[in-house]
């Protein structure tokens, strides 16, 4: 047995409020003569019916705007696939943008190692001209060197 006042009973009563409520509106659906002959069957006396409440005084309804028409399935597939062209046609426009800009970008750098290559030539060639001249002013300078001194031991001798 449930103790009162636990949560155990607590849910217990909730679900005997309920379960009354479903059986009274059960009955509301039962005609009144169909009640009170199954209550003679049984032997049973039913209490002096209530007296009935004044029905609702209705509200005007507020003014709704008319519901929207449902879209045509075929219409709306027709925009999709409108849409879909649409996209797919920006995409391939960005994809040849991107690809001319690579195309630009390719170009420019194989005319960029070609002047690279080239001043890396023309360098080459200046190096090996400035140590050409450097050892003819070498063997230059060595010679008069030597040319200096043979006079001198000749002298000598």
């Amino acid at each position: 047995m449930r103790a009162p006042g636990t949560p155990a009973a607590d849910q217990g009563q909730a679900k005997a409020r309920e379960v009354l409520a479903a059986l009274d509106r059960l009955l509301a659906t039962v005609p009144a003569e169909t009640l009170r002959n199954t209550a003679q069957a049984l032997g049973l006396t039913l209490p002096a019916p209530a007296p009935a409440p004044a029905p609702p005084v209705a509200a005007p309804a507020p003014e709704a705007p008319p519901p929207k028409p449902e879209p045509d399935q075929t219409q709306l597939n027709n925009e999709r696939v409108l849409a879909a062209e649409d996209a797919a046609k920006q995409a391939l426009a960005a994809a040849r943008a991107a690809d001319a800009r690579a195309t630009a970008a390719a170009e420019s750098a194989a005319a960029a190692q070609a002047a690279a290559e080239k001043a890396a030539g023309e360098a080459l060639e200046a190096a090996k001209q400035a140590a050409q001249e450097a050892r003819e002013q070498a063997a230059a300078a060595k010679a008069a060197q030597q040319g200096g001194g043979l006079g001198d031991r000749s002298r000598v001798a």
